[in-house]
């Protein structure tokens, strides 16, 4: 059997050879994919390759995964339209798809009155209510379903764990998203948008560089000290973190958690991302060397021969997108952390497939923008 696993791996790599020297390749162009019904710029794109994924037990070629763009949140008008923009982008696509939506609304806050929200990502980082946040949500949904009869869409409403005023808050905050998520998915339901159409979770950029762990870990406890709580998609970072620990050929039984930035440790990353039962984790792949996949693939080994837990992967995210927004000032802003959504995706795809202590669906792609009224 394995001779013909061998021939059949051989001849796919022939076959993609031959394309190569006859000019059909699968080199992304140095330009930028427009969508031809919208006719926005959805995803930004490096000269990069890529050959057929092909695993040695088992012949498998996955399924294309849903690619959306998603946002840092500078303004709170035009949702509707940016809905719409992105239901026609998964218009476009052949087949229906569940696609997912990061809408990060910036750092957690609350005002002088007790109010809780969040401040969004313009010059003046305006604080918003979380009432402001539910209303553009719903338009949002409204556009996208008004815009689009066939496809669903997860939108993660999103914040993060940055901001020295983030302590005193950090529980309370998480204990009020959890509800506020909830309430939104009610009153899409009372508006008529059904959730096999879209679907409201949290999402919550969490990175070591923000704060200290004890601090961002009470977030996480809040939200899921709620009584009723949606999914909490961690969009998470693994600054600093070993590429290599364990090793790959490690045998499972307890091993000293390596050591990330500001006194994070992998077990640290692990618990957000995969120690409650609320998590689900999209790990940010911005490295173009894919350190960052390497950083990820150790976290879920660690997990596995540690706590006997394999770390599921719902999803990457890049940033390209946001790069060359900060890029028009800063030509050196992202270098080296800028890979394209479809490189990212495949460059971490690559690393995990194979590797049966953990789970990589990896069903969705998504890669960050500024949104500032535009898609």
């Amino acid at each position: 059997m394995k001779k013909w696993q061998d021939l059949l791996c051989k001849m796919l790599i022939v076959l993609t050879l031959l394309t190569l020297s006859t000019g059909h390749t699968s080199v992304l162009k140095n330009d930028r994919t427009i969508d031809p019904v919208s006719n926005q710029q959805i995803i930004s794109t490096n000269s990069k390759m890529f050959l057929p994924i092909v695993k040695q037990s088992n012949t498998v070629f996955r399924d294309p995964p849903a690619l959306m763009r998603s946002y840092y949140i500078s303004t709170m008008s035009g949702f509707g339209d940016l809905g719409c923009s992105q239901g026609e982008y998964a218009m476009g696509g052949t087949s229906f798809k569940r696609y997912f939506i990061f809408l990060d609304f910036g750092k957690p806050y609350r005002d002088s009155s007790f109010v809780y929200g969040t401040k969004i990502f313009d010059e003046d980082r305006t604080f918003v209510p979380l009432t402001e946040i539910m209303n553009t949500i719903v338009s949002f949904s409204m556009g996208f379903t008004r815009c689009n009869d066939r496809d669903s869409i997860v939108i993660a409403v999103g914040t993060n764990t940055s901001g020295d005023n983030f302590s005193p808050i950090a529980y309370n905050h998480g204990k009020i998203w959890a509800d506020f998520v909830v309430s939104i998915n009610v009153l899409l339901r009372q508006l008529g948008v059904p959730s096999d159409r879209v679907v409201a979770v949290s999402g919550i950029d969490a990175e070591p560089t923000f704060n200290t762990f004890p601090v961002t870990v009470q977030w996480f406890d809040g939200y899921n000290d709620a009584v009723s709580k949606p999914f909490n998609y961690v969009i998470g970072s693994a600054d600093g973190c070993p590429l290599n620990s364990p090793p790959p050929q490690s045998p499972p039984g307890y091993y000293p958690p390596g050591l990330c930035m500001n006194d994070w440790t992998q077990d640290d990353v692990n618990k957000l991302s995969n120690g409650y039962p609320s998590s689900r984790s999209i790990p940010m792949n911005y490295n173009t060397t894919g350190a960052n996949a390497d950083q990820w693939y150790s976290i879920g080994i660690y997990s596995f021969n540690t706590h006997n837990d394999k770390i599921t992967f719902s999803g990457t995210m890049t940033q390209e997108a946001a790069c060359d927004q900060v890029e028009v000032s800063d030509p050196n802003a992202c270098a080296g952390i800028d890979n394209s959504l479809e490189f990212g995706y495949q460059q971490f795809l690559n690393r995990v497939i194979d590797e049966y202590r953990i789970e990589s669906p990896l069903t969705w792609g998504t890669d960050m923008k500024y949104y500032y009224g535009e898609p």
